[in-house]
């Protein structure tokens, strides 16, 4: 079964100055299913539905999908930068391209405990959000020993646990 991965930071490759792991952990972790095949890895950092549903609507093709995101939605609403209600939409977007080709999405909830993500009282919001719109979440609430040191990405630690989270929910 072909994946892909789209979203922001705590997915992106580690070359793209963040991603801390989860990147190299996602396929990692899927290779030692060899059903599994991990076909492309679109995340960026500081990226919102809104900043990859267009590449996402035109080159998405797999069948399942793993989504991270809600982090950059949650501090641009905080610091009024984006409008939180366009950003909610994109969410709703994303469901529906997702249903029209028949996608499974599966995403990687925001962590609102730790750093500067426990100050901001949308994050609250956008963890919720996925699982409000009938998306598939990981139960996923990183512990402390599992964030790195600036408090937002998870050390290699969590992004070994996340992924095999993630995994198990694309093989269940």
């Amino acid at each position: 079964m072909d994946f892909e991965v789209w979203g922001d930071s705590h997915f992106a490759e580690p070359s793209r100055f963040f991603g801390l792991g989860a990147a190299d952990a996602i396929r990692t972790v899927a290779s030692a299913h060899p059903e599994l095949h991990h076909v492309g890895n679109y995340a960026f950092p500081g990226a919102k539905v809104g900043d990859f549903i267009g590449n996402y609507a035109r080159y998405s093709r797999a069948p399942v999908v793993l989504v991270s995101a809600g982090t950059n939605e949650a501090f641009a609403a905080h610091n009024r930068t984006h409008d939180g209600q366009l950003m909610t939409n994109w969410w709703h977007c994303l469901k529906e391209l997702a249903r029209q080709r028949n996608q499974r999405v599966i995403v990687a909830p925001a962590q609102n405990q730790w750093g500067l993500a426990s100050v901001v009282p949308a994050m609250v919001l956008y963890r919720a959000l996925p699982a409000s719109l009938g998306f598939e979440t990981i139960d996923w609430n990183p512990t402390f020993e599992e964030m790195a040191s600036d408090g937002i990405h998870y050390n290699s630690r969590g992004s070994h646990r996340m992924a095999s989270l993630l995994i198990g929910k694309v093989l269940s």
